[in-house]
């Protein structure tokens, strides 16, 4: 089994409902050994990924099936939940994120109590949904480009302008090719060759004006994008007890100027299968460059008839966690 038994006992009170006489029982704490042994090794090395710096984007993805402990750093701000490729029953993917009653040392967390407590959180870093670019999909002939040299002010036709196919030259305008941003367009002036790829433009002869061709166009979020957050969850692994009323699973929203809201909960419930969750983002006030969304889980200490699992209590596996469009 991944727990293993502390050297020392804690001595719990159960009263019978009926009125019975009270009676002392001795019930062992538990650890997760195998972040132990890590924390033990590296502990000094440990750190929570506290620089939120590096904004990311879209598509934001994990399925924690790299080989590690804690969750990645490239995605997530915390160490608290423990990454593994044992616990989840039939996961979607090879890993997942275990969300139980130990820290990131593998030992209960410091606030656990009979009563509800906060345990793990998996925050992500902040995303930016206010913007995106996207490269250009234009898809013109090439016998439409101009060239406009800023020296002598003059825009050149694509009489004046060369690619290269198979290894050899071809003109613009009398061997028309379809062009897209990616291709290398060359202006060729009695023959000296000059890459020209940056200061292609078109023309549109009814209002008369040149537009320049950008390689990359900028977009701003919205609604209408369907961008939604999508993961698996499931209560309970093999080996343990399944979560109760008290102990659930949440999720969390937030930007760079408000505080945590609200979004999704599930209490505990019978072990099962993963399910999907899709949720979909459609308040505008989400589609700001910093938004963060979390996990996190709450359960308490369970007395159990069977010793051996004061921690062992209120597991939740997440897996292929993706925020996109």
């Amino acid at each position: 089994m991944i727990y293993k038994t502390l050297e020392y006992l804690i001595i719990i009170l159960l009263i019978s409902v009926y009125g019975a006489n009270a009676q002392v029982v001795l019930f062992p704490l538990q650890t997760n050994p195998t972040l132990e042994k890590y924390f033990e090794q590296y502990g000094s090395n440990i750190k929570s990924n506290t620089s939120i710096s590096d904004t990311l984007v879209l598509p934001f993805f994990d399925d924690f099936s790299k080989d590690a402990v804690y969750p990645d750093l490239s995605n997530w701000l915390d160490d608290q939940v423990f990454i593994n490729q044992s616990f989840g029953d039939n996961p979607p993917s090879l890993g997942v994120a275990t969300f139980d009653a130990l820290n990131f040392a593998g030992e209960l967390h410091s606030n656990a109590s009979t009563t509800a407590f906060l345990s793990d959180s998996l925050t992500s870093k902040p995303i930016n949904l206010a913007n995106h670019t996207d490269k250009n999909p234009i898809s013109i002939s090439t016998s439409l480009l101009y060239y406009y040299n800023s020296y002598s002010g003059n825009y050149y036709s694509a009489d004046s302008l060369i690619y290269i196919l198979n290894s050899s030259y071809h003109n613009c305008n009398t061997e028309p090719t379809t062009y897209s941003v990616d291709m290398v367009i060359y202006y060729d002036s009695i023959g000296y060759v000059t890459n020209v790829s940056d200061l292609l433009y078109t023309y549109d002869s009814f209002s008369g004006t040149y537009t320049h061709i950008d390689k990359y166009l900028h977009f701003n979020y919205t609604p209408a994008d369907s961008i939604y957050l999508s993961f698996y969850y499931q209560p309970q692994i093999s080996g343990g007890y399944e979560p109760v009323t008290d102990d659930s699973l949440v999720l969390e929203f937030k930007t760079p100027t408000t505080s945590w809201e609200h979004i999704w909960a599930k209490p505990g419930e019978d072990n099962k299968p993963f399910e999907q969750v899709l949720i979909p983002i459609t308040d505008s006030s989400f589609f700001v460059n910093g938004f963060q969304f979390r996990f996190k889980n709450y359960c308490k200490l369970h007395i159990y008839p069977s010793p051996g699992y004061a921690s062992n209590i209120a597991f939740w596996n997440i897996d292929y966690v993706k925020l996109d469009k």
